[in-house]
């Protein structure tokens, strides 16, 4: 992976290790497929109140496979179709991605994956990357503007 990541640097093409035990998405999560899908059978599942776009298949989220504990456990060993699901979320755009995990790096690829010449998409991230000293506050309370300043709704007194 070193080597790899040392090529495309050197092709200037962005690379950024992930923190990570497993290689997710792949045969090492075959073990945990199925207990993680009889978990989540076990809890109670219920259509989205917001939209969303499945990583596994490119698509809007439809209510039947958000309940579904099967379509969960195949998410731990499907392919991440990000480049699908991007394109399908901003569509004809404007769009405001927020990534809801730690650090930029969703951010990054869907920025990029938007590219310059289709609709503006602005993509927010919430939460720091582990190696950044930030105020874990600061740094939603700015997630929280620029979601606002780029045109998504903020439920203003619930915050």
């Amino acid at each position: 992976m070193a080597e790899l990541g040392e090529t495309l640097a050197a092709k200037e093409i962005t690379v950024r290790p992930l923190h990570t035990s497993h290689a997710f998405h792949s045969a090492m999560m075959d073990p945990v497929v199925e207990p993680f899908t009889e978990a989540v059978a076990g809890t109670p599942l219920a259509a989205p109140g917001l939209p969303f776009v499945s990583c596994v298949t490119g698509r809007p989220i439809t209510a039947e496979l958000a309940t579904d504990p099967q379509y969960w456990g195949t998410h731990l060993r499907r392919p991440v179709r990000f480049a699908d699901a991007v394109r399908t979320a901003i569509g004809d755009g404007p769009a405001v991605l927020v990534e809801v995990g730690p650090g930029n790096t969703l951010s990054t690829l869907a920025r990029a994956g938007a590219g310059t010449g289709g609709p503006r998409c602005a993509a927010v991230t919430t939460l720091r990357r582990p190696d950044e000293a930030a105020d874990d506050g600061q740094v939603l309370r700015t997630a929280v503007g620029d979601i606002w300043l780029f045109g998504g709704a903020v439920d203003w007194p619930a915050l």
